[in-house]
């Protein structure tokens, strides 16, 4: 390419630019991380979370008297800037870092503004009528902004063992933009909801003590221990609203600590790099879910079930597992990370055949960090996506579902790569 064709191409990318920049002068820029977790909430006119308007930026353009909503849930009145309905109201861009509260009949500086919780997290549990896979229970966690409910993550639960099956979500390119995040809070619940009369916290207090009532002795020790791991992380949001529900305990199972420090957060941070470093896979819907119950032999060699609320309930899952699926890009992959860190490896990839096809992980370059020589770590695989691929009955299932809501129709989906290239087995899908 010579150089003159290089220099053209240069100025036309500048005055497109320039020319987006200028189209906003009298809009509004409002940035989602200005002052950090004590930024308010603020929507778009179709009540989502926005994304960023340009790459590499938290800002979010509004055209002058656009709509959008702001709120300060759950607000602490004594230490917060925020002098409009806290619940959330509807207000209108005037120019930009100000906007006018429409019910509160204020113009204010959104940077003046600030957001401090009565307690984080706070988040709601919104009760749909719909049931999912198996006929479990379906919540969605989200928040409710000027009397509109805000779902952010889908769960899939099995009120009967208490068990998530799964968390349904998006993420997409600028998800870790929020590079100074304090994720240094507890875990909440809902009393009375999903896990009905059992208090969770003191339920992961007595693990040690329940395995042993179970005649399971010697697997907690102080290296190795069970904690809550969840299904929907929070880096895989950008908004401190939608990152602070994470933490809620429905989206969370027990997980040997080892294996979530382990591969399981291997296997977490390259997705995570794949959808923020790479190449744009648009919105990517992404599943994290558990799978059968674990079980660890009692003194007498047979194998105990690890159900640990002292009542046969809260289950210590088997597998933790990881679906990635962009629809712009027709691709997809899914992970397996054993959750149990005392056995052997070949009883794992002889169980890993009752669930998928066949193991791709080495055919995956951009995942890294992963120790399949050491049990502690969490023996981790890499399964392709197609319908009816899968052998385990929900897994399949759970696949299923998700390619019939993007109709999808039969043929394997491409393996996702950083650098736009397609593995050789995978093929593009039906339309």
């Amino acid at each position: 390419m010579s150089l003159l064709v290089l220099i053209l191409l240069a100025l036309t990318s500048y005055v497109t630019a320039a020319s987006k920049l200028e189209s906003k002068a009298t809009g509004c820029s409002l940035n989602i991380l200005v002052n950090n977790v004590v930024t308010p909430l603020f929507l778009n006119s179709s009540f989502q979370f926005p994304n960023p308007t340009y790459n590499g930026a938290t800002e979010v353009e509004f055209d002058k008297d656009e709509i959008l909503y702001i709120g300060c849930p759950n607000a602490d009145t004594t230490q917060s800037n925020f002098p409009l309905v806290p619940g959330g109201e509807e207000a209108r861009c005037v120019e930009g870092e100000l906007i006018y509260a429409i019910t509160s009949n204020k113009t204010v500086n959104f940077n003046a503004l600030t957001c401090h919780q009565q307690f984080r997290p706070y988040y709601r549990e919104i009760i749909p009528s719909s049931k999912c896979e198996s006929n479990f229970t379906v919540r969605y966690i989200g928040q409710v902004i000027a009397n509109k409910v805000i779902r952010v993550v889908k769960l899939c639960f099995d009120t009967t063992k208490i068990l998530p099956l799964y968390s349904k979500y998006t993420t997409n390119k600028w998800s870790d933009l929020f590079v100074d995040y304090n994720s240094d809070i507890n875990f909440n619940y809902v009393s009375n909801g999903l896990f009905d009369n059992l208090v969770p916290w003191d339920v992961y207090k007595q693990t040690k003590q329940t395995m042993e009532n179970l005649g399971v002795f010697g697997y907690i020790t102080d290296d190795v221990y069970l904690v809550p791991g969840q299904l929907a992380v929070y880096d895989d949001f950008l908004s401190p609203y939608q990152r602070d529900l994470t933490f809620d305990y429905a989206n969370t199972a027990f997980q040997w600590n080892t294996i979530k420090n382990g591969n399981w957060k291997n296997v977490v941070s390259s997705l995570q790099s794949l959808i923020t470093k790479g190449k744009d896979f648009g919105e990517v819907t992404m599943l994290g879910g558990t799978l059968r119950i674990a079980s660890l032999p009692n003194k007498s060699g047979s194998p105990v079930e690890l159900f640990l609320s002292g009542d046969g309930r809260m289950p210590v899952p088997s597998w933790f597992w990881k679906l990635f699926f962009s629809k712009s890009d027709y691709s997809a992959i899914m992970f397996f990370v054993y959750n149990n860190p005392y056995v052997e490896k070949s009883v794992v990839d002889k169980e890993l055949k009752t669930i998928c096809q066949k193991d791709v992980l080495n055919d995956l370059h951009w995942v890294k960090g992963i120790d399949n020589t050491n049990a502690k770590a969490g023996f981790t695989y890499a399964c392709l996506v197609a319908r009816n691929y899968m052998v385990d009955e929900v897994i399949r299932e759970i696949v299923n579902n998700v390619l019939n809501e993007q109709k999808f129709g039969s043929g394997l989906l491409q393996i996702p790569m950083g650098g736009g290239q397609i593995q050789s087995e995978a093929v593009k899908v039906e339309s």
